[in-house]
């Protein structure tokens, strides 16, 4: 498995765990602000987050696996698209691929806290929206976005879905407890 691209946390390369592609968190105490105030969460339990999004590849193997449809058309998805974060994904399909992988999604903090520290601007982040498990309204919260449409942010945008449809700009990443 490749090794990090870029780090530009300023906690170098020792904390990058290359192994399993998963950036461990525990303990972190997280302040944001939210449109109805502000709100402080802590990590409490061990945490590793993947550190880049779904590919296409990885998606692949959980359709191939378990039979459900693909969010491409055909069989497959193009050859140039494997390494790229998977898109089209409807909550639920992302859902049952992390509990295929043994995993689950994200909750809002927890995705905030992981991008803070694998950095939003890099080659593994902020390239899609991504699902999180925390609800809005009827909807599920989406974070992130794609970077090249927003100069100068960094990765604490979200988005309330009103809807818990796919669409080409959303894909997910998954954490693992313990």
């Amino acid at each position: 498995m490749p090794g990090p691209r870029e780090d530009s946390s300023g906690r170098g390369a020792d904390s990058w765990d290359e192994e399993t592609e998963r950036l461990p968190m525990a303990g972190v105490v997280i302040e944001s602000w939210a449109g109805d105030g502000r709100s402080i969460v802590r990590i409490t339990s061990v945490l590793r987050m993947d550190l880049a999004p779904v590919t296409h590849a990885d998606y692949a193997r959980f359709v191939d696996a378990t039979g459900r449809d693909p969010p491409w058309p055909g069989d497959a998805p193009r050859t140039e698209l494997l390494e790229q974060p998977v898109v089209h994904v409807h909550i639920e399909d992302a859902r049952a691929y992390a509990r295929w992988a043994k995993k689950r999604l994200p909750v809002e903090h927890e995705w905030i806290e992981g991008m803070r520290r694998i950095g939003f601007r890099t080659a593994r982040g902020g390239a899609t929206w991504e699902w999180t498990a925390s609800r809005h309204r009827e909807g599920h919260v989406v974070r992130g976005g794609p970077y090249r449409n927003r100069p100068g942010t960094k990765g604490e945008l979200a988005h309330r879905s009103w809807e818990d449809t796919g669409c080409r700009a959303v894909g997910f990443r998954c954490v693992v407890d313990g």
